[in-house]
């Protein structure tokens, strides 16, 4: 649920570690709410107690179908504008990686994979991959509780799965090649830890330190 309002802006940077007003990345642009503006999400359920942002959109993104998954050295090459206004930009797990200290506003950081489980904990699921039968768990994280999408994810320059799967990439690697992410589906699966290949585009959201 919405638990705060604020105003973005591009250029400053709030000092309040809880609701900071705006911010400016350094290295990727300003970054700001694209769902839920001007709103975090608070996550409460099995003793756990979570602050989130909407997904995170990078100003001047390299467009969609130019997205090179982080090959480049480039760091606006691993990063895509949105092909939906509604969705946050698509990050490969390389400008994860390099910019992770630069995505979230301060007192927020790209979660880990323990922050992926303990959401999936408050929202009743069992923090590792389930499939409930029912779409029960599933609908939390898609109504107005988390707020999530089917967003899909960017490989080779193509948008996949965006009606039927949502993937945020958390900023734990898996391997050489693949890093940890949430992902969920209409067929009601649900990994708050699944591994994905690193070139490929997925949303980023933020949580409260």
């Amino acid at each position: 649920m919405a638990v705060a309002a604020v105003t973005l802006m591009a250029g400053t940077c709030s000092t309040d570690p809880v609701i900071p007003a705006s911010w400016e990345c350094p290295v990727l642009g300003t970054m700001t709410q694209a769902t839920g503006v001007g709103y975090f999400y608070k996550i409460e359920g099995g003793g756990i107690t979570q602050y989130w942002t909407g997904p995170i959109v990078a100003s001047n993104a390299t467009p969609l179908t130019d997205f090179d998954g982080g090959t480049d050295d480039s760091p606006m090459s691993a990063v895509c504008e949105p092909d939906n206004p509604n969705f946050g930009s698509y990050f490969s797990w390389k400008a994860v990686e390099l910019y992770k200290d630069h995505i979230c506003p301060p007192g927020w950081h790209v979660p880990t994979s323990i922050d992926f489980q303990k959401l999936d904990l408050a929202l009743g699921g069992i923090g590792t991959s389930h499939n409930d039968g029912t779409g029960i768990i599933l609908g939390k994280y898609l109504s107005t509780t988390w707020a999530g999408f089917y967003t899909g994810y960017v490989d080779g320059g193509d948008l996949l799965s965006s009606s039927t799967s949502g993937f945020y990439w958390s900023q734990d690697p898996f391997d050489a090649t693949r890093g940890r992410c949430l992902s969920y589906a209409d067929s009601y699966d649900v990994n708050p830890d699944e591994a994905f290949k690193k070139i490929c585009g997925l949303q980023v959201r933020c949580i409260k330190d």
